[in-house]
């Protein structure tokens, strides 16, 4: 009998990192599990992260990329010039609150071990769409699991209704569930075993009831922005523009349709018939699924806030001294309070250029369906819920357009280079 030698690449060391780090709470939860100790269990959490990616740099003599770097200094230098004009932020960043909502903002969210614009160096070292799909899938798996091990325990944190009484949600839930819904599903269209097809399959419908059950209108317009992004930019890129003018043509019918009050009320007296209750669900009865549950406020102040901020804004995270509902829900007006009219307009149009040079340069399958994901999970979350300084999902969506651009112009010079001469 042969023996079975498994081959110890340093790719295997970066796949670990990016799957202890974007599976970290499910890591920790085994780590507690044998150690019952809470505050070990983050150590040794962060310590496999960078302990595989060190690991991983030191044997492929590799190192962070330049585009890394560069964003990483800038926003240091962001938050270094937002403390000495701003001196009165420093406890707000740094020192511990007994609010939630303030507590090390800085140092536990944005600048965050296993959370953040991290996930940025890390994505960015990976240079092959498959291996990058490959540790995605084993991620959703993993998490796949973990959400629905809290689910069947009720272990996701909830809140408490502003718009139906004496109900409450869970948004974790809601939004965690998209990011293996999607991913899986990727499996089901792509994977060439039936009985894996089949298992994605499975696990990607409990990923939806859980989206469903979640009572947040967010994790719906991330899925909503998914299914418009895969149909003009997953699929073939060179389906017809006149089929692809059709999709864009129907899916903007049909949107106008479901946002009728009396298909939306229909929907949910359906759902609600299935035994599928959930704060979106009574929402969508009562005819109040489009009501701002309290944002009109968060952004009346905003608007305050960017008036008085002028060209260049109040500074990094300022939203968070200012008290706008710990931050303004969403990512346009937080970038104008931060950054300015200026700093903002200049931020929000390299962003809408990325975004443009990504579908034009980068045809490669697997990189735009990862781009697809990321984006739709950051979106739908940035424009009515998260903040952009601590969204794992933005952060990773502008990895990947870096190193997907990256890579396709790699490839295209390559294969020029490959050409016979005339």
């Amino acid at each position: 009998m042969q023996n079975v030698k498994i081959k110890i690449t340093p790719q295997m060391f970066l796949d670990l990192s990016i799957i202890c780090y974007m599976c970290c709470n499910a890591v920790r939860l085994a780590i507690y599990r044998f150690t019952l100790f809470v505050d070990f269990s983050y150590t040794i959490t962060y310590f496999l992260i960078y302990g595989f990616l060190l690991i991983y740099l030191y044997r492929s003599k590799r190192w962070f990329t330049k585009a890394t770097m560069f964003i990483i200094v800038l926003l240091l230098v962001f938050l270094g010039i937002t403390c000495l004009n701003h001196q009165e932020y420093i406890p707000i960043f740094f020192e511990k609150s007994s609010d939630w909502k303030t507590n090390q903002i800085i140092t536990q969210q944005v600048f965050a071990f296993a959370s953040g614009f991290t996930i940025l160096p890390i994505i960015c070292l990976y240079s092959e769409p498959e291996k990058f799909m490959k540790s995605m899938t084993i991620v959703a798996t993993i998490n796949s699991i973990y959400y629905i091990f809290l689910y069947l325990t009720n272990n996701f944190s909830t809140t408490q209704s502003t718009i139906t009484s004496n109900d409450t949600y869970s948004g974790t839930m809601g939004y965690n569930s998209l990011f293996p819904l999607f991913i899986l599903f990727y499996n089901v269209i792509n994977s060439t075993k039936l009985l894996y097809r089949i298992i994605s399959g499975f696990i990607s419908i409990i990923m939806f009831w859980m989206v469903l059950t979640s009572g947040v209108r967010g994790p719906l317009i991330c899925i909503v922005i998914f299914c418009f992004m895969y149909l003009m930019f997953g699929i073939d890129y060179k389906f017809k523009k006149t089929a692809k003018f059709g999709i864009t043509l129907l899916s903007v019918v049909l949107g106008y349709f479901c946002m009728s009050s009396d298909f939306l009320i229909k929907i949910g007296l359906f759902l609600s018939k299935l035994g599928i209750k959930s704060r979106s669900i009574n929402a969508l009865i009562n005819g109040i699924i489009a009501d701002d549950n309290g944002r009109a406020l968060i952004k009346y102040k905003a608007y305050s806030l960017i008036s008085e901020g002028g060209a260049f804004g109040s500074g990094f995270c300022s939203s968070r001294y200012y008290y706008v509902g710990s931050y303004p829900h969403n990512i346009f007006l937080e970038v104008l309070i931060d950054m300015g009219y200026i700093g903002g307009s200049i931020f929000i149009i390299l962003l809408f250029i990325g975004f443009i040079m990504f579908f034009i340069y980068v045809k490669n399958f697997k990189w735009r369906y990862a781009f697809i994901t990321l984006f739709s999970c950051a979106l739908g979350k940035l424009l009515v819920s998260a903040s952009l300084w601590s969204d794992t999902n933005f952060w990773g969506t502008i990895a990947i357009g870096i190193t997907a651009v990256k890579y396709s112009l790699k490839e295209r010079v390559n294969s020029v280079s490959d050409l016979p001469p005339k």
